[in-house]
Order: structure tokens, then sequence, then C-alpha cells
């Protein structure tokens, strides 16, 4: 077979790559849901992970344990919508439905793309808090960190929500 009857991005068959796209998102997905459940679980300890911890260690305030528990929320509900579109699109593959396996492949795509701006606006919100006069030392180094994360996580996500329209 020849080589360019054989379409190639970046030296990767796209076809190889086609077939992982479901893996690598659903391992991203499976992350989230993961996150998800720990800021439902234990709203302290996740807070502490999204870069902005409570004031208070002994309890939270009821306003910071709703915050927590509506980031948990929004992170699992999203994973567990992209989970099952995974699963749709693949299954609707494997039956030979390519049109609409692709149409529901450029939903995971979509729904990656609110992941990515998910991530960048919980950066700007980070680095926000990480300047606020109040938050000094400890605090504001985490936050500082996190805003660097929660920025470049955005772009894997974005990256496979664009290959999940090209490939």
């Amino acid at each position: 077979m020849s080589t360019l009857s054989t379409p190639t991005t970046l030296g990767l068959n796209l076809a190889t790559l086609r077939s992982t796209l479901p893996y690598l998102t659903g391992a991203l997905h499976t992350t989230g849901a993961l996150s998800g459940i720990y800021f439902l679980l234990a709203p302290s300890e996740g807070a502490k992970l999204f870069g902005i911890p409570f004031r208070n260690d002994s309890a939270p305030t009821p306003t910071e344990n709703a915050y927590t528990k509506l980031h948990g929320i929004r992170d699992l509900t999203t994973a567990l919508a992209g989970l099952r579109l995974i699963n749709y699109a693949t299954k609707l593959e494997d039956q030979g439905h390519t049109v609409a396996a692709r149409a529901v492949g450029h939903a995971v795509g979509g729904l990656l793309f609110v992941g990515a701006a998910f991530a960048v606006g919980d950066g700007l919100v980070s680095g926000r808090y990480a300047r606020d006069e109040g938050v000094k030392g400890e605090d504001e180094e985490l936050a500082k960190n996190l805003t660097t994360s929660h920025f470049a996580v955005a772009v894997p996500i974005a990256l496979l929500g664009m290959a999940w329209f090209y490939v």
C-alpha cells in the first residue's frame, strides 16, 4: 500500500488516531467525574485542589459549601455527559452508522470546547482571587500556581475537542 493512500497527520495514521480518541477523551472525562465526586465528598480539600482554599479550616461557611458542591456537580455532570456521548458515538460507529457517529463526535468536541472554556474561566477566577488584597502567603502562592494549571489544562481539552471535529 502506498503511503499516499493512507492519510496521516504529524506522522500518525488517522485511523489509529480516530480509534484512540474515545480512550483519551474517556480518560479525561473520568478524571473530571472523579474531581466532581471529590468536590462533593470533601469540599474543603476540593477547594484547595481548585486553588481557593476555605479561610476557616474548622467548617466551611454555607456559601463556601454551596460553591464547592456546585463546582462538584458541574464537573460530575459534564463528565458523565461526555462519557455517555463517547459511548453512543462508539456504538453508532460499530453498527456502521458512520455519519451519525461523526455527528455525535461533533457533540463530544463541542462539549470539550465547553470544558476548555470552564478551565479558562476557572483560571480567571483563581487568578483574580490570587490578586485579592486579603490573600497572602501560602494561599496566594497556591492560587497563582493553580491559575497557571487551569490555563494549561484548557489547551489539551481544546485540542481533543478539535480532534473530534477533524479526525
